[in-house]
């Protein structure tokens, strides 16, 4: 989930993923920056929502480098 620590709708969207997909993990991360490779070992699939303060450029540039990796 990518969006700010004090969104009240990421941390509403972390919540609810984590409910909906309890045996996958759940991360919220503010950018790109914030991934960590390691995470991601095993993973063939990864979804990416955030909240709607969030900017698409940001979200954007998650999804590219997820892309790249």
């Amino acid at each position: 989930v990518v969006g700010g620590n004090n969104s009240s709708n990421t941390n509403k969207l972390v919540e609810i993923a984590e409910a909906k997909f309890n045996s996958i993990p759940v991360k919220r991360i503010l950018n790109k920056s914030e991934i960590n490779k390691n995470d991601l070992e095993g993973h063939f699939v990864v979804a990416v929502i955030s909240g709607t303060s969030t900017p698409l450029e940001i979200t954007n540039e998650v999804i590219d480098y997820l892309k790249s990796i």
